[in-house]
């Protein structure tokens, strides 16, 4: 039996040029195709002078970022100079405010400004990401009244998960119940609530992505309904069921969408067929509007049964945490067209992966797993291990990082 270890998976989100975004397992958000991305937000670059580190007047090095990673049980750690770790060390602080002291769950940065999904549900924000301290109160507090909730007997927190989507203001937490969707969610305000919610009645709904585009969300539903699409995200209310399925065998557990390419990991479900791993991709998906099976299909640096929880594209790299210990990267996602093996295969330090996010000005990656995050250089071009940061974190959930 697989066991999913729930990270946001989430979800730092994916945004390819198009303005897509995608949740849990899924995605970086960039600005034109090919761009840097910004796992978990859309990040603004440091502002101010050289002196205090101005990333748009080429002092990129003097500022080194902030790493936020929230705990089931604790609030949010935050390491100071993300860019520059070399060794485990304690966080600077943990956020220590009431509404997610018990635990914090779903990371996004949003305009400067942390979102953190609460240990009950709810959705706390944060002003002031980079300069934010310890005893930081709430700018934003939306309760899980405000969502827009499936009808009976219902489980999964719906902000394990949660992503930020720039071209249509959108903000999406997410949870095994499904997605719900907030608009204006750079404002988000107390007074909050939720537009609409995707969801299915079997639940059990781990990935979501969205794109902009094509103005469609897709969910991966694990146990028989395969990977079910909505026409008209944006303008949705209520719960509305899905407009089609893309493809009935699919039990995708994250999904990612860049450079107008649909990327869902999962394997083979309810077709009575020895499980199969595998990354599935559909070209053009803004312009799929009915069932279609996948482009491309790659298996290759995958075992049989090896249950990847995350994918994600970041700086036209695809890259695969897969829970036995190990992370897939391919470069030149977007000119894929056969199932070939992974250009790099990171496993140094590894004890389940669930999420991984690449730094937009230093390349670093940034892997969150079972224990912490470790943390390689250079990630897309000659990938080293530079250190595992363990100390402080209890059940670690998601990371964001700002640099």
């Amino acid at each position: 039996m697989k066991t999913f270890l729930w990270s946001a998976c989430a979800l730092v989100l994916a945004c390819g040029g198009s303005g897509d975004v995608t949740i849990d397992g899924g995605g970086d958000s960039g600005g034109a195709d090919g761009a840097p991305p910004s796992d978990g937000a859309v990040f603004d670059a440091p502002s101010g002078d050289a002196s205090s580190g101005d990333a748009s007047s080429g002092d990129a090095a003097a500022y080194a970022g902030r790493m936020f990673v929230s705990q089931e049980g604790a609030g949010v750690a935050v390491w100071d100079g993300a860019g520059s770790l070399a060794a485990d060390g304690a966080p600077a602080f943990t956020m220590s405010d009431a509404t997610i002291a018990s635990g914090s769950r779903g990371l996004v940065v949003v305009n400067n400004r942390l979102v953190v999904g609460e240990n009950v549900g709810g959705l706390v924000a944060f002003d002031g990401a980079k300069t934010l301290a310890g005893g930081a109160t709430p700018s934003a507090v939306v309760p899980l009244s405000a969502f827009v909730k499936p009808a009976g007997n219902i489980s999964g927190m719906p902000s394990v998960r949660i992503a930020y989507n720039e071209k249509t203001d959108t903000l999406w937490p997410g949870g095994s119940w499904g997605t719900d969707r907030f608009d204006n969610g750079a404002s988000l305000s107390s007074s909050s609530s939720g537009a609409a919610l995707f969801s299915h009645p079997y639940l059990q709904l781990p990935a979501f992505a969205y794109d902009a585009t094509g103005d469609r969300a897709f969910l991966g539903q694990i146990s028989g309904a395969g990977l079910l699409a909505w026409n008209g995200a944006k303008s949705a209310t209520g719960s509305p069921s899905a407009s089609f399925t893309l493809d009935q065998k699919m039990a995708a557990w994250s999904a990612a969408i860049a450079q107008d390419r649909l990327y869902a990991v999962g394997g083979d479900s309810g077709n009575g067929t020895t499980p199969r791993e595998s990354i599935d991709v559909w070209n053009a998906i803004s312009s799929v509007s009915a069932a279609k099976a996948p482009d491309l299909s790659i298996t290759s640096g995958l075992a049989q049964q090896d249950f990847s929880p995350f994918v994600t594209v970041a700086n036209d790299t695809l890259i695969v945490c897969v829970q036995s210990g190990k992370v897939l990267m391919w470069k030149h996602a977007s000119s894929l067209t056969g199932n070939v093996a992974p250009d790099f295969t990171l496993t140094t330090q590894l004890n389940a992966p669930q999420k991984a996010v690449l730094g937009p000005i230093t390349g670093r990656l940034y892997v969150l797993d079972s224990e912490g995050v470790a943390i390689y250089a250079s990630a897309t071009t000659a990938p080293t291990f530079v250190a595992k940061i363990t100390s402080g974190l209890s059940k670690p959930q998601d990371v964001a990082v700002i640099e």
